[in-house]
């Protein structure tokens, strides 16, 4: 069974119903729902995934009581980390992170945990979302909450730009390092990624490029 997204459940609007992901960690009710994303006992590369409708704040994303102190957050700047430890039993910054953005997070609590992200599917459904990908490298998630194979392209799919050229790259985080998938021959070797999931792309054109969702009925 291919992997259900929180979008194409959200899409069948009359039916109302309650579904599930192939992985059981995506569930919908109409356009509202939330995804399980599991957080390892030390690096994890995650996305928002939803539009929380208040602001997208890291506390509202990741609530304080969920990770012990010692953990972080790090959010890409472009050229490093912005990085963000918990003291004290709470986080001192609270930056942003908008729907479609990856970061790590240190979970230093020594066993696995789950966070939950509580939202809306950003943008309209059936329509369109297009995310900015800056030359080099950018940290992302899905612009849709939608996984499957970097390869997919069309209406419900990951649909990475074609105008990304032979040398661009995606980096899938292991636990402990990168796979690195590069683009040769006009294609992308095969490789799934989840919904909630983080990784790199890695523009190799000297112009940012814009990359756009469809989701269709």
């Amino acid at each position: 069974m291919k992997t259900k997204t929180l979008v194409l459940a959200a899409a069948a609007l009359t039916a109302c119903v309650l579904t599930a992901s192939a992985q059981s960690n995506v569930y919908s009710l109409n356009i509202v729902g939330y995804v399980n994303v599991a957080v390892s006992n030390n690096y994890s590369l995650v996305a928002n995934p939803l539009n929380d409708g208040n602001g997208n704040s890291m506390t509202n994303l990741i609530p304080a009581v969920a990770l012990p102190n010692g953990s972080k957050v790090s959010l890409w700047n472009g050229s490093g980390y912005t990085t963000i430890a918990k003291k004290a039993g709470a986080w001192p910054s609270s930056p942003a992170i908008a729907p479609g953005t990856g970061y790590f997070i240190f979970n230093n609590a020594g066993g696995v945990l789950t966070n939950t992200y509580v939202g809306n599917v950003p943008g309209s459904v059936p329509g369109s979302l297009t995310n900015t990908l800056p030359v080099g490298f950018q940290l992302v998630g899905t612009p849709y909450p939608i996984g499957g194979n970097i390869q997919g392209t069309g209406s419900n799919t990951i649909n990475l730009p074609s105008i990304l050229p032979n040398g661009s790259k995606v980096a899938v985080w292991t636990g402990s390092g990168y796979t690195t998938l590069a683009k040769k021959a006009g294609a992308w070797p095969s490789a799934v990624v989840s919904v909630g999931q983080g990784y790199f792309i890695y523009n190799a054109t000297n112009i940012p490029v814009a990359w756009t969702q469809d989701v269709g009925p």
